[in-house]
């Protein structure tokens, strides 16, 4: 499977909402048209907005991107598939970080996502805090997602030390997608970039701190393209 990891670098709104401006769905779905990846994998909460989670449902490739979604009146940090204008499946973010828990309900059951032949695990930020859902998921996983909008002072040693363990102990393709740049929000500062995978035991790419992309190859474990700055 061919996938194509964009890291996008956000700002932050006066209501604490992640932004996905028009020139960045733009460059996805320009990607997307020139790399024809077959599946392309977005941060935590983002594009966020509807338009744009609409704009980039319509790809003909299957994408994974981060948004709200509500349900009976209940709110919840969610990590969509969408392909050809069709939402396929979501999984609801479990493990839910400090102020988040008093806008959205955890999620209930673990993300593995089954299409184009594999069975795809999602983990969102937080959830990598419990050893016992990266088991449950890994394990039935051919490809793991673990989709971030990282608190920058776990960045360097936690995450980094989480996905290459995850990689060598169930030897699983493990792809980290993040958004560059850093903000603050309620005291604590998120971003910081370093978009990567771990495949085979080692780091294949890091995106650094800021915007880049990266298209990877999990069949044959290698990098096909990349910008980064």
């Amino acid at each position: 499977m061919k996938v194509l990891v964009y890291q996008p670098e956000v700002g932050i709104s006066a209501e604490g909402e992640e932004w996905a401006n028009k020139e960045q769905v733009e460059l996805v779905e320009k990607l997307v048209e020139k790399l024809k990846p077959d599946l392309v994998v977005l941060p935590e909460l983002w594009p966020g907005y509807p338009w744009a989670m609409k704009r980039l449902s319509r790809l003909p490739c299957y994408s994974m991107a981060g948004t709200k979604t509500e349900k009976d009146g209940k709110k919840y940090n969610s990590y969509v598939l969408t392909k050809n204008g069709k939402r396929l499946d979501r999984y609801d973010k479990i493990h839910l970080y400090k102020s988040e828990n008093e806008e959205f309900i955890p999620g209930e059951k673990p993300g593995i996502l089954r299409f184009g032949g594999l069975n795809v695990g999602i983990l969102i930020c937080n959830d990598v805090t419990s050893e016992e859902l990266i088991k449950e998921v890994a394990e039935k996983s051919d490809l793991v997602v673990m989709a971030s909008n990282a608190d920058v002072r776990y960045l360097d040693k936690e995450w980094k030390n989480i996905i290459s363990k995850t990689n060598r102990e169930y030897g699983v393709p493990v792809i980290f997608a993040n958004v560059g740049g850093v903000y603050e929000w309620k005291g604590d500062r998120y971003g910081g970039g370093e978009s990567m995978i771990f495949d085979e035991g080692e780091v294949k790419i890091m995106l650094g701190k800021e915007e880049g992309w990266v298209l990877y190859d999990t069949q044959n474990h290698t990098v096909v393209a990349i910008s980064k700055k």
